[in-house]
């Protein structure tokens, strides 16, 4: 799933000092994040979930975190911040849970400003067995 943002960039050339004439030069870039998760479905009781991604950029993005949200039930999300491993993956993992819990997570990955992706856009859930 790939989200973008798109950056319109304006400036104004003058030709000339006291030239009344000058052209306005439009020029968009467009930034981007694209998240890729094999989503998990279960996880064995007394076992970590380990969850991971791969996170694609276009060159201007810089510096990227990627965040990790889960819970199971009621309960507020936790978040951890995922650790990168190799530049553009990342991994977390979600603590061991008792036997048929639900517990629910998203990957929220932020570049620079405001440029941010969530995968999946809801929640997804995971089964403990």
């Amino acid at each position: 799933m790939r989200y973008t943002l798109t950056l319109l960039v304006l400036s104004l050339l003058t030709l000339a000092p006291g030239c009344q004439r000058h052209e306005i030069i439009t020029e968009t870039k467009t930034r981007w994040l694209e998240i890729r998760h094999h989503p998990l479905d279960e996880a064995k009781v007394g076992t970590d979930a380990i969850v991971e991604i791969e996170v694609k950029t276009s060159e201007d993005v810089g510096q990227v975190e990627a965040f990790l949200f889960f819970k199971s039930g009621e309960a507020a999300f936790d978040v951890k911040k995922m650790q990168s491993v190799e530049g553009n993956r990342f991994f977390a993992t979600i603590p061991s849970q008792p036997r048929g819990t639900v517990v629910q997570y998203y990957v929220e990955v932020r570049g620079d400003g405001d440029l941010m992706a969530r995968l999946p856009s809801g929640s997804g859930s995971l089964s403990l067995t």
